[in-house]
């Protein structure tokens, strides 16, 4: 298990058995996970997988997680970044008129199986990439001349799991390539007069996340006998979950009072499958957002 994973041209990972043999062949499980989270600030996190030599064994499973997250319940996995944040907590606490949040999230899943690759699996050859970014945050004021909150969260990065025109793929099962991204934005900033005369009252709450791309895809040449896979699966798929809210509750006496949410928000997921791509059972090719 490691964040960056690459199998360079001429390199070869061999668990297979030699027809005819009594012995099973053994599965090669390529693992990149790493992950992230601060209760204020960046969190980034990558997770790659690029091949480009050679896999022969039962099964095949390329993997690569990779979750950032800011949130005030996290746990800091960067000391000295979770000591600033102690710092800057006490420091707006002494403020009760003003508060603050600002997180953003930058997870990277990639898998990529380049054109001079070659995987061969007597049982099924899966891909999964999957990233998770979260941007939980609050911010509340409260004062008698005045109180500001303002809160900003935004997401970035990809989901990629790839195999690129070029490469020999043979599986005796499925051949699966998936990618899945978890997208969350919850922002809520909250501002309220005290019952002094109040000269100005105000929330803001700014969420991003835009170009969020999910892809799934396979292109292949047409082999020179057989089968690709037994079935082949192309699936992407992006999950949303995003609420930003801005409230605000001032006293009679306040002169000013606004409030303001606003969410900049593009994700698409692509899936597809081209080339002379053969296969002796289904071919699913699936693209979705929820």
């Amino acid at each position: 298990i490691s964040p960056n994973i690459l199998i360079e041209e001429g390199a070869r990972l061999f668990a297979h058995v030699e027809e005819g043999s009594s012995y099973q062949a053994g599965s090669i499980t390529l693992e990149a996970l790493k992950g992230d989270q601060t209760r204020l600030g960046v969190a980034t996190s990558a997770a790659r997988i690029d091949v480009h030599g050679e896999l022969r064994g039962g099964d095949i499973n390329l993997i690569a997680h990779a979750a950032a997250r800011v949130s005030e319940d996290a746990t800091d996995t960067n000391a000295l970044r979770g000591l600033a944040t102690d710092l800057l907590d006490g420091l707006l606490d002494l403020v009760p008129q003003f508060d603050m949040g600002f997180g953003i999230a930058d997870a990277v899943a990639s898998i990529v199986v380049h054109d001079t690759a070659v995987l061969e699996a007597s049982g099924d050859i899966h891909l999964d990439a999957r990233a998770t970014r979260e941007v939980s945050l609050e911010a509340g004021a409260e004062g008698d001349l005045a109180g500001v909150a303002a809160i900003y969260g935004e997401l970035r990065g990809e989901t990629r799991a790839e195999i690129r025109a070029g490469a020999e793929i043979g599986a005796g099962g499925l051949l699966a390539v998936q990618a899945h991204s978890d997208n969350t934005l919850n922002l809520d900033a909250a501002t309220r007069a005290g019952d002094n005369d109040v000269y100005f009252a105000g929330p803001l709450a700014i969420g991003i996340a835009d170009g969020l791309e999910t892809v799934a895809s396979v292109a292949l040449d047409a082999p020179a006998d057989g089968d690709h896979a037994g079935d082949i699966l192309v699936w992407a798929r992006t999950d949303n979950d995003f609420r930003i809210s801005a409230l605000n509750e001032a006293s009679p006496g306040g002169s000013v009072g606004l409030a303001a949410a606003v969410l900049d928000a593009s994700t698409s997921s692509r899936a597809g499958a081209e080339g002379g791509i053969r296969v002796g059972g289904d071919l699913t090719v699936i693209a979705e957002t929820d």
